[in-house]
């Protein structure tokens, strides 16, 4: 194919279809860097203007408002615009001629995504500065289901996988949960969202919402892992579920913890999401489609995942 431009008009039908051909085709091509075309959607009227959207079908430009640095490699980034989603759902942003990701949401009022530096495409959207445009689409795939009988809960996170526990703390204490929050990382540098985490809990009814820090080289907060925090909680009965989003080692050894003492829990694991509706077949595995089934699974579910095929790190 030789590069040129094309504008692709969508009728108002197929935007509402999630697994038009048209978007396939569309998406597919712009795999293909440097060789394929470079197409420009023009969307109904309905597509570009409505900002308070419950999904972007299609990827639609979100107008960054804000953006915070969040420490060395790591920014929070604000758009202009609100989606209806649940804590732990996924949008995939992406860059026109470069590539697409998939982002746990941070909230949806409005829009807020956590971004580190990992690799070319988030270094990328770190250059993007506040005015810029980043598309999204979604939000995809299943979040977390807290049950009314969970009161007391443990939120899990390690590094950046707090991005979507922030949010579901918020929700779960308007609700009149209690809620232990556990953070943990490697140093402290490389802590994320203390901070809002204590704002939220300065907010909060007194005793409602529970901090606990941990790094594995005690610069700041209990020395050792988020499990070495957890452990105390399950084994003293003081929490009723867990959630929890973060490296992989991480996540197998809460799940651990819970199945040990029969209690629920639900996790958010990273896979590699190319099409995020269920088509691809990248995040397929053991019957079960990530982008569509996950990224958040019971415990019941992953047992009968390998951790070692779909379930895997990707440096974006």
């Amino acid at each position: 194919m030789k590069s040129g431009h094309t504008t692709i008009r969508f009728p108002a039908s197929a935007i509402s279809r999630r697994r038009s051909f048209s978007w396939l085709f569309w998406r597919s091509g712009n795999n293909c860097t440097g060789r394929c075309a470079s197409f420009h959607l023009e969307a109904p009227d309905f597509i570009r203007h409505n900002r308070a959207m419950s999904h972007f079908t299609l990827p639609t430009a979100c107008r960054i408002a804000a953006i915070e640095v969040d420490n060395y490699r790591t920014k929070t980034f604000i758009f202009d615009v609100r989606l209806e989603a649940t804590p732990g759902q996924f949008v995939m942003a992406w860059l026109p001629q470069f590539d697409e990701k998939p982002f746990s949401l941070v909230d949806t009022d409005p829009v807020t995504l956590m971004v580190t530096a990992v690799g070319p495409f988030t270094r990328l959207v770190h250059e993007l500065q506040v005015g810029d445009q980043l598309w999204l689409r979604g939000a995809f795939g299943q979040g977390f289901c807290v049950t009314p009988e969970q009161r007391r809960l443990a939120l899990v996170g390690g590094g950046y996988g707090v991005a979507p526990l922030l949010w579901l703390a918020r929700q779960q204490l308007a609700l009149g949960a209690q809620v232990t929050v556990i953070v943990g990382a490697r140093t402290q540098p490389d802590l994320l969202y203390i901070d809002r985490f204590e704002r939220l809990s300065a907010l909060a009814s007194p005793g409602a919402l529970t901090i606990c820090v941990t790094t594995e080289d005690g610069s700041q907060g209990q020395p050792g892992r988020v499990t070495d925090a957890l452990r105390p909680l399950v084994e003293q009965g003081e929490i009723d579920g867990i959630y929890a989003c973060g490296p992989h080692g991480m996540l197998q050894a809460v799940e651990t913890l819970a199945q040990q003492a029969s209690l629920p829990c639900q996790s958010s694991w990273e896979a590699y999401m190319r099409c995020a509706i269920g088509i691809c077949g990248a995040c397929e595995h053991a019957g079960k489609v990530l982008c569509l089934d996950g990224p958040v699974l019971a415990t019941q579910v992953f047992s009968r995942i390998s951790s070692h095929s779909v379930l895997h790190s990707v440096s974006s």
